[in-house]
């Protein structure tokens, strides 16, 4: 009789093993896939004290919701991509002032005098910028006279006229604007504008005509900027303006109407 009892036991330990052998394994087989599929899983872990006599068992669970994976994450492999957006409003601007250091006399078809708009972009903290979107509402109106710049961190986004763009110093393959490595050259009124992003995506009004803008630029595009801008707290926006003689009130250069943009920025958090 004590034979067979032990015999009974040896099987269903038998079994017992077996089946959890199986479990395991299906485990294991379910989070190879679940990682080949670029699902994260996550399983808490717990730390248990010595068991001792009349000492309860506690346990503590780790906080494991940042995942090495969300730390190395890239633009181009989000795991989270977040989103903010930031309202700028720029007042109307009128005039050149002529003959006031660094712009020079008036001069017809010549770059004499230039004129900023500027106003802070506050940046996501700890962040890296994957795609940005500027955009004015709908109904939006934007005039200038001679030519636009568009600029972040003094980095040109935008210009009316492509052949002031090459006269620029270059900074990880982007334009930075400096008024003085233009001024006084001549302007072909004809020119055509340049962007930074594919024209198709990129919607700004012509000289001295009226429309709204939208500017959408991906991750190749501003790449640059990213890196340039990689933990400031807030970047310069400005809108420069440029003439070459006018300064009537009926006709002046120099100048722009009010404009309202959302900055709409995609974005990653990166470890600090």
């Amino acid at each position: 009789m004590k034979l067979v009892q032990v015999s009974v036991l040896v099987s269903l330990l038998g079994m017992t093993a077996c089946k959890t052998s199986q479990f395991r394994g299906k485990a294991i087989e379910a989070e190879k896939a679940a990682e080949e599929a670029g699902v994260t899983t996550t399983t808490p872990k717990v730390t248990t004290t010595n068991q001792t006599a009349n000492v309860p068992v506690t346990s503590t669970v780790i906080d494991t919701s940042t995942t090495d994976l969300q730390l190395n994450q890239s633009c181009d492999k989000p795991v989270q991509l977040l989103m903010a957006q930031v309202k700028l409003s720029f007042p109307e601007s009128k005039k050149c002032e002529f003959n006031k250091d660094p712009n020079k006399e008036p001069k017809e078809a010549f770059l004499q005098a230039h004129k900023v708009s500027t106003l802070p972009m506050k940046l996501p903290e700890g962040s890296e910028i994957c795609s940005m979107t500027l955009e004015s509402p709908a109904a939006t109106k934007l005039q200038y006279d001679d030519f636009m710049i568009l600029t972040i961190d003094d980095f040109v986004i935008f210009s009316s006229n492509k052949d002031i763009v090459p006269k620029l110093a270059q900074i990880n393959g982007l334009y930075k604007w400096d008024f003085l490595k233009v001024r006084e050259m001549p302007v072909d009124f004809k020119a055509l504008p340049y962007c930074i992003g594919a024209m198709e995506r990129c919607m700004f009004p012509g000289t001295d005509t009226e429309g709204p803008v939208l500017l959408k630029l991906n991750y190749t595009e501003i790449a640059g900027i990213t890196k340039a801008i990689q933990g400031k707290v807030q970047v310069p926006v400005d809108i420069v303006t440029t003439g070459d003689n006018d300064d009537s009130d009926d006709k002046m250069d120099c100048f722009h109407t009010a404009l309202d943009l959302t900055v709409t920025l995609n974005y990653i958090k990166k470890p600090k």
